[in-house]
């Protein structure tokens, strides 16, 4: 609804009545999000008002002749933009539409970010001109430096204890202990206790 202070003016009528007006007059009553199932659904009350027309005769107040004042008589009724939810912006660039693979509990994350690429090079000649899908976060890289990071860590202490107790024992037997066992208890803390 466009409303035109000057006729507001003119007849005297505030803007928290042209509010009640349609409230009263309509009594659509407004709802929360239902989610089930994982789907959202918006409740709703209608209204009396079916149409544009509708709206602009409800009556706001009377002349001091008495003939009516209605809504179309302060402003304009049109029809406006429905409400958007979701909306995404990706650096300032415009809208987009956003996604999100979530995983399932106990799954090998590397293994199911390799697959989702895979579907994504798969489904990407059947988008239409100009679409381009950009992975905004992507955690391969973080577990493949994870995992460097592991292997350094322990090629690194590995090195230190053999060294030690070659240096203070002078008895390689000893020194191949560390070797074997270590590693084997790494891989032993990543199983999951039952």
């Amino acid at each position: 609804m466009n409303l035109d202070p000057n006729r507001l003016r003119a007849y005297g009528i505030p803007v928290s009545r042209v509010v009640e007006a349609v409230r009263g007059g309509n009594k659509e009553s407004g709802g929360r999000l239902l989610e089930f199932g994982g789907t959202e659904y918006m409740v709703r009350g209608r209204g009396y008002a079916r149409s544009i027309q509708d709206f602009e005769n409800i009556p706001l107040s009377v002349t001091e002749n008495g003939s009516q004042i209605r809504i179309k008589d302060v402003g304009q009724v049109v029809m406006g933009p429905d409400l958007r939810r979701g909306v995404a912006d990706l650096d300032g660039n415009g809208d987009v539409v956003s996604g999100i693979v979530i995983m399932r509990d106990g799954a090998n994350a590397l293994d199911v970010i390799s697959r989702v690429k895979a579907r994504i090079k798969q489904i990407e000649p059947g988008f239409p001109a100009g679409v381009k899908l950009v992975p905004i976060y992507d955690r391969s890289e973080l577990i493949h430096k994870t995992i460097g990071t592991v292997k350094e860590t322990i090629i690194e202490v590995l090195i230190t204890v053999v060294l030690i107790i070659l240096v203070f024992l002078w008895h390689f037997p000893s020194a191949a202990i560390p070797i074997v066992t270590m590693p084997v208890a790494v891989l032993l803390a990543f199983i999951p206790s039952a």
